[in-house]
């Protein structure tokens, strides 16, 4: 996904394949979403990992009702996880990403 948006676009890649960035997503989900410089795009990699991430993204786009601050990307299907209680419905669009390949 790194590699998809444009560099001229401020954004923000975490990942939560790291252990230390997982814990404190996990221990401090408001702050971890809301750890951005302003108008940036965070880009959140493996969030099915932290459920309450979701929770925090929706009380942020609850709030600022600017489309476009997050791109949530995991290798599971999010409404397919019994422990992530917010489906992000009206707040989010969902787009199924193939293997995708550079050459």
């Amino acid at each position: 996904m790194k590699n998809l948006i444009p560099e001229k676009i401020n954004r923000l890649y975490k990942t939560l394949d790291l252990a230390s960035v997982k814990n404190f997503a996990a221990e401090n989900p408001d702050t971890f979403v809301r750890d951005v410089e302003n108008g940036q795009l965070l880009i959140i990699d493996e969030a099915q990992k932290v459920p309450a991430l979701f929770d925090s993204v929706k009380a942020v786009v609850d709030e600022q009702r600017r489309p476009g601050q997050f791109i949530l990307l995991g290798s599971t299907e999010f409404s397919k996880l019994t422990n992530i209680r917010e489906s992000l419905t009206g707040k989010a669009s969902r787009l199924r990403i193939f293997p995708y390949v550079c050459t």
